[in-house]
């Protein structure tokens, strides 16, 4: 019949590796025998000593844990890397998921704010569980291989400490840019995913003489979108890279103006539309100057604040 003691080393070594658990057990049983002898010296039983060191002991799965303390999956050396691939995947994965929503309610002509929102949360959630597992892997049998060791800390130097440390880059600022400069680019080129059914739904298109102005914006979003990108791999503002986001603002804001100035830069693409319903043509006609105006003082003045933001850096 096992006794107490030896009840309690089998559950200890339940959470022991194979290899190990027979030098662990054979000194943990050796330790608690002398505590427990110890106890018997005192006018103790020896049943009772014995549970009084078991109970010390706690938990068999901390004892096992304290003699062979299992590998975590990621490394606390590796966890600020690991938090951060998860922040920025993550990111690329919400854009990802309000783009596909903003491209299907596209197609189907429906803009309805809580479909919006659900489709793109539903979105997300799938494929943030897939990112959380396939990081989590990586990070597991690149530490475990020893190949995240080497690159932890290599090819540091004191050049590559931040200028301005305290000048933090707004992830939220970031992704603002990502998502309108794609879903610009989405608007822009919608022969490429749309099928022809969808786009010739499309209410509204670019006029003949304005054609150019896709490839102009497509540039100036491509770009956006770029250096958008790159400022996910840096923490803190430098001064070239601020010069940058300023120079990145005024370009759009001149050419929102640029456009709201044009006297048919957009038109209805659907006759019947503007037969059956002549009120939609003239409200679009009289206000989408202003939207574009609007818009590209909004532009200008976030750039105006980058600007004193750039002042302090000096």
């Amino acid at each position: 019949m096992m006794t107490l003691l030896d009840r309690y080393l089998a559950a200890v070594k339940q959470a022991l590796p194979a290899d190990k658990e027979s030098d662990i057990l054979r000194e943990l049983k050796a330790n608690m025998l002398d505590e427990a002898d110890a106890h018997t010296e005192n006018g103790e039983t020896q049943d009772h000593a014995i549970q009084l060191v078991i109970e010390k002991y706690g938990h068999p799965l901390a004892v096992a844990q304290s003699y062979a303390p299992q590998a975590p999956l990621v490394a606390g050396e590796d966890m600020p890397l690991y938090q951060s691939v998860l922040m920025h995947g993550a990111v690329l994965i919400f854009i990802f998921s309000l783009l596909k929503t903003l491209s299907a309610m596209l197609v189907s002509d429906s803009l309805n704010p809580f479909r919006l929102v659900f489709q793109t949360f539903g979105n997300f959630v799938d494929h943030a569980a897939l990112l959380l597992l396939v990081v989590t892997l990586s990070f597991y049998f690149l530490g475990k291989s020893g190949y995240l060791g080497k690159l932890r800390y290599k090819n540091w130097s004191l050049e590559k400490l931040p200028k301005y440390p305290d000048a933090k880059i707004s992830l939220s600022d970031t992704l603002t840019d990502l998502v309108s400069t794609s879903f610009l680019l989405l608007l822009l080129w919608t022969s490429l995913w749309m099928s022809e059914e969808g786009q010739q739904a499309l209410v509204f298109a670019l006029s003949p003489s304005s054609e150019h102005w896709r490839i102009i914006l497509t540039v100036i979003s491509v770009a956006s979108l770029v250096f958008a990108l790159f400022r996910l791999t840096q923490a803190s503002w430098q001064r070239w890279t601020l010069l940058s986001y300023i120079a990145d603002h005024i370009v759009f804001s001149v050419a929102f103006l640029w456009m709201a100035s044009l006297p048919e830069l957009i038109i209805i693409s659907k006759p019947e539309v503007a037969e059956n319903w002549p009120f939609i043509q003239q409200a679009f006609e009289s206000y989408f100057s202003y939207f574009l105006a609007i818009t590209a003082v909004i532009i200008g003045f976030l750039g105006y604040l980058q600007i004193r933001k750039l002042n302090q850096l000096q």
